[in-house]
């Protein structure tokens, strides 16, 4: 039986999102979305891609597909550490990376794929997932990405300018999926014209103020 200790830290990674990235996945995670892509991304592009991948996994299937911590920065949410990750691909190999020159004041990072995808390494759901992503998104620039992450739940409730890189709850990323939508609002309203409702809302009202 697990110590209670260890109880209470996972407890803990499951609320706060505190988590070690599992490599494997993230490696062919990366990779699978290099070789579905129709041209090759720069790492902003590459990591808004990821959170898009794993928040979406997670909502359905209650795992992300990666493991890693979210954190919440100035430009978006993004993987703890993903700088160093994306550094450690190009390291082993995983990836390559080429500097273009496109006439901004800095060249743009583009990644290439150097390793086939170990799709054993993914499941079904996984994989089902990224292309997914890959259709919905994988044609947006990675200013457009970070600019709809600006939009997203997730992020608005953890994003503090007084403290980058606060920790994104995985919770969030299904706790947003019970938020009332537009339809949902118009039939509340309209449900508060009932009589009935009306009577029963001011007799509530009567004995709380009792």
């Amino acid at each position: 039986m697990p110590a209670r200790a260890d109880l209470q830290r996972d407890v803990h990674e499951e609320v706060v999102g505190v988590s070690k990235v599992n490599q494997a996945k993230f490696d062919n995670a990366v990779l699978y979305l290099l070789r579905g892509l129709r041209s090759k991304p720069g790492q902003t592009q590459l990591v808004k891609l990821l959170y898009f991948a794993d928040r979406q996994h997670y909502r359905q299937f209650l795992s992300p597909i990666t493991g890693g911590r979210y954190v919440a920065l100035q430009k978006g949410p993004v993987i703890d550490d993903y700088k160093q990750l994306f550094a450690d691909l190009v390291e082993r190999n995983v990836v390559d990376i080429e500097q273009v020159d496109l006439g901004s004041p800095l060249p743009k990072s583009e990644y290439s794929p150097r390793q086939d995808v170990d799709l054993a390494v993914l499941s079904d759901s996984e994989r089902m997932v990224l292309d997914q992503v890959i259709a919905v998104y994988g044609d947006e620039t990675g200013t457009a990405l970070s600019q709809i992450t600006h939009r997203d739940g997730p992020w608005l409730f953890a994003w503090d300018p007084n403290r980058e890189g606060v920790p994104i709850p995985y919770i969030l990323f299904r706790w947003l999926d019970n938020m009332p939508d537009d339809e949902d609002l118009v039939l509340a309203k309209e449900g508060l014209k009932s009589p009935v409702l009306k009577r029963r809302i001011s007799e509530l009202n009567s004995v709380a103020m009792a």
